[in-house]
C-alpha cells in the first residue's frame, strides 16, 4: 500500500483486494459444484454425464465470472466492506470501521451454507462407500485391506481442500478478535492455509483421483499407475 500516494483508498490497493476477493469467491462458489460432482459420480454414477469435461469447464468460467464480478462490486461500489492484502498483518483484513452489513448479511451466510452443503455431501460419500464396501462378502483379507485403504483415499480426497478453506475462513473472522497487536505474525496461518487448500487440490486430482488421470492424461498414465 505505500507504493500508492492515496494508501487503501487508491485504485491500486483495491485492485489487488479485488484479485484476493475474486478468488476467494470463485473459490467458494466452486465448492459445492465440486462436492455436488464427487457425490453424483460415486452415488449416482448412471448420472455422472452431467458433470462431463465440457459441463465442468462452463461451470468453473461461470464460477470465475460470479466470483470476480462479485468481489468489483463489493471492492469497487460498495467502499464500507473492502478486505485487503495488507502487510501489516501478513495476511488478508478488513480495516473498516463501520459496520460490515455485506460480510454480516451475505457474506457470513453464504460460506455458512456452502460449507455446511460440501462437508454434509462428503460425510454421505463416506457413509455410502463404507456401508457399500461393508456389504461385500467372500473378500480375503488382501481385499478387505485393500477397500480400507481406498475408503481413506476417498476421505482424503473429498475434505482435505475443504477443511483448510474452512480453516483459513475461521481464522479470518476469528483472529482479529482475539490476536494481540504484538503477535501479528500469527495471521499468516490464514493465508498459508489458504495457499495449502489451493496447491492440494490439485495434487489431489493428479495424484490420488485415477478417474481423473484416465480422463484428462489419457489411459497410459492411468495404467502405469495401476501397474
Amino acid at each position: 500500500q505505500d507504493y500508492f500516494k492515496e494508501g487503501l483508498n487508491s485504485t491500486g490497493t483495491k485492485f489487488f483486494a479485488w484479485l484476493f476477493l475474486a478468488a476467494w469467491c470463485s473459490d467458494m462458489t466452486f465448492q459445492p459444484v465440486i462436492a455436488l460432482n464427487r457425490f453424483i459420480v460415486i452415488i449416482f454414477p448412471l448420472y455422472s454425464h452431467i458433470f462431463d469435461r465440457k459441463k465442468t469447464i462452463i461451470c468453473s468460467m461461470m464460477a470465475l465470472f460470479l466470483g470476480s464480478f462479485g468481489a468489483f462490486l463489493v471492492n469497487f461500489f460498495v467502499p464500507c466492506c473492502i478486505v485487503y492484502v495488507y502487510y501489516g498483518a501478513y495476511s488478508y483484513l478488513y480495516i473498516g470501521t463501520s459496520f460490515n452489513y455485506i460480510d454480516h448479511y451475505i457474506e457470513f451466510p453464504l460460506n455458512i451454507i456452502i460449507f455446511s452443503v460440501s462437508i454434509l455431501l462428503y460425510i454421505t460419500i463416506f457413509i455410502h462407500v463404507r456401508k457399500h464396501n461393508t456389504k461385500i462378502s467372500g473378500l480375503t483379507q488382501q481385499q478387505l485391506l485393500s477397500r480400507k485403504n481406498k475408503e481413506i483415499r476417498y476421505a482424503m480426497q473429498f475434505s482435505l481442500y475443504t477443511i483448510f478453506a474452512f480453516i483459513a475462513w475461521v481464522t479470518f473472522r476469528l483472529f482479529p478478535m482475539i490476536v494481540p497487536p504484538n503477535k501479528l505474525y500469527l495471521f499468516t496461518v490464514t493465508p498459508v492455509c489458504l495457499i495449502i487448500h489451493c496447491t492440494i487440490t490439485s495434487f489431489i486430482f493428479i495424484f490420488f483421483n485415477k478417474e481423473f488421470k484416465h480422463k484428462f492424461f489419457g489411459g497410459s498414465v492411468y495404467n502405469s499407475n495401476n501397474s
